[in-house]
C-alpha cells in the first residue's frame, strides 16, 4: 500500500471520528432532513382513493434515490484527486453513454427515430445537463459537497414552475405544490444545519 493510500485512509477515519462527535454533541440529524426531504416528494405523488395502490415501478425510486445521492460524495472524493471538472464530466457522461447502450441492446435495440423536434428537444436537454454538470462539479471542486448537494437539490422548484408553464396537462394542485414544498424544506432543514 503506497503511502498516499495511508494519509487517505487516515485522513477518511479521523473524518469519520469527527462524525461521530458530531452526532453525539447533537450536530447531526442528517438522516432526519433528508427523510422530510423524501417523505416531500414522496407525498406530492402519492395515489389517493380507496383502491389507489403504488405501482410497481414506484420500489425504484428509493434505488434512484440512492444512485443519486452516492454521485456527488463520490465526485468529490474523486475531484480531490483529480480537480478537473471538465474530466470528470467527460468520464461520467462516456460512462453513463456504455451504461444506455448496454441497456437499449439487452432490451432489444434502439427506440425508434425521433421527430426532428424531438431531436431538437433532447438536444436542448442534452446541454443543460451537461452545463448543469459542469457546474455542479466545479462547486463540488471548490466547496464541501454538504452545501452544494442540498443547494443543487433545490431544482424541484425550477421544475414546478417549468411544468406548469411548458406542460399544461401535468395537474399542479396543492398537493404537488406541498410535496415540492416539503422536499425543499427538507433541503433548507439540512443547508441550516450546516
Amino acid at each position: 500500500m503506497k503511502l498516499y493510500h495511508v494519509q487517505k485512509l487516515l485522513y477518511q477515519l479521523n473524518r469519520d471520528s469527527e462524525r461521530r462527535r458530531r452526532l453525539a454533541e447533537g450536530q447531526g440529524g442528517f438522516e432526519i432532513r433528508t427523510f422530510i426531504a423524501i417523505a416531500g416528494a414522496a407525498e406530492g405523488r402519492r395515489p389517493r382513493g380507496p383502491a389507489a395502490v403504488w405501482p410497481w415501478w414506484a420500489a425504484l425510486f428509493p434505488l434512484a434515490a440512492a444512485l443519486r445521492g452516492i454521485a456527488q460524495p463520490v465526485t468529490k472524493l474523486a475531484l480531490v484527486d483529480w480537480p478537473s471538472p471538465v474530466a470528470a464530466a467527460l468520464i461520467g457522461y462516456s460512462v453513463s453513454s456504455l451504461v444506455v447502450t448496454g441497456v437499449s441492446i439487452a432490451r432489444g435495440g434502439w427506440p425508434r427515430r425521433p421527430s426532428a423536434a424531438g431531436a431538437l428537444w433532447f438536444g436542448m436537454v442534452g446541454f443543460c445537463n451537461v452545463a448543469a454538470v459542469l457546474l455542479l462539479y466545479a462547486a463540488l471542486a471548490r466547496g464541501p459537497v454538504t452545501l452544494v448537494s442540498p443547494l443543487v437539490a433545490t431544482y424541484p422548484l425550477l421544475t414546478l414552475a417549468l411544468s406548469a408553464l411548458l406542460l399544461r396537462t401535468e395537474p399542479l394542485d396543492a398537493r404537488v405544490v406541498g410535496g415540492v414544498t416539503l422536499t425543499v424544506a427538507g433541503v433548507v432543514v439540512l443547508i441550516g444545519a450546516r
